[in-house]
């Protein structure tokens, strides 16, 4: 290989990881990992009815809705095939308000649409004429999984100015050193509980509750106890030294493990009324 050939792969190279870089950077990081997504299909998995099961699963032919892969696609998309969705993934409401105001937290945008409370009445209605971009009806299945799945992340509700804590660094916690990916990931990761965990503590929660009282509700029903999470427990852990102690790291579990339980329910309960006849 000659000299200039060999500059070009080292350029070559350099891109790519500069690219990965971007990618993987906090833009990237709005969303429950792929363990609380998981963790939300399965439970909601468990809870379909026959009908909706078959319906699903001719949807997804050799996939499953529990396959990280599926319930994960929609992150990808947003940066690619379905970039007019990419704000369907949150509702930035500001934490000094009184709450969710559709004129400003779910303002349309021409490139990258409006809110996951808009996004997901009209993905549960299938009212989708006025979206700039072709989905299917696996890909519609898909958006329904994934969006209901980050309603219940509560930093996909709440915002201090920082786009919804992936501004806000802290100190590391698990792989996270910012506000948003500490509650996606962080905080199940320094407590070493994966998706098995997840949704065993999950289930054992959900035996206490009344299920059918969970899933009633409206989307912005739900985006506004997540609003009210990042408001008075997310954002406060921080308030101080930016480092969330071992005491909130385990409270802070309480309420992830809880906010996955009603994700799953609702997700069922979603699901049930598209698919289920």
């Amino acid at each position: 290989m000659g000299p200039n050939a060999w500059r070009w792969k080292v350029t070559r190279r350099a891109l790519a990881v500069a690219v990965l870089l971007v990618w993987c950077g906090p833009s990237a990081l709005q969303a429950w990992g792929r363990e609380g997504h998981t963790a939300v299909a399965r439970i909601a998995w468990e809870r379909l009815s026959y009908v909706a099961r078959g319906r699903i699963t001719r949807l997804l032919g050799n996939d499953r809705m529990t396959d990280s892969d599926v319930v994960m696609w929609p992150d990808r998309s947003r940066y690619s095939s379905h970039e007019a969705s990419y704000r369907w993934h949150f509702v930035n409401i500001p934490i000094t308000s009184s709450g969710y105001r559709r004129t400003r937290d779910c303002r349309p945008s021409a490139t990258r649409g409006d809110c996951i409370i808009a996004a997901l009445v009209r993905l549960e209605r299938n009212e989708l004429a006025d979206v700039n971009m072709m989905i299917t009806r696996r890909q519609r299945l898909m958006f329904l999984l994934h969006l209901v799945g980050d309603l219940h992340q509560p930093l996909h509700a709440g915002d201090d100015g920082d786009l919804g804590g992936t501004q806000r660094h802290i100190q590391s916690i698990g792989d996270s050193d910012q506000l948003h990916s500490a509650w996606d990931s962080g905080i199940m990761q320094a407590s070493h509980v994966g998706t098995n965990a997840l949704v065993a503590r999950a289930n054992a929660w959900l035996e206490t509750q009344d299920e059918a009282a969970i899933a009633e509700g409206l989307y912005r029903d739900w985006a506004m106890e997540g609003f009210a999470i990042s408001r008075d427990v997310a954002y406060p852990q921080v308030a101080g030294d930016n480092r969330i102690t071992s005491s909130e790291r385990q409270a802070a579990l309480r309420l992830i493990v809880r906010r996955v339980a009603e994700g799953g329910v609702r997700l069922a309960a979603v699901l049930n009324r598209v698919y289920g006849g």
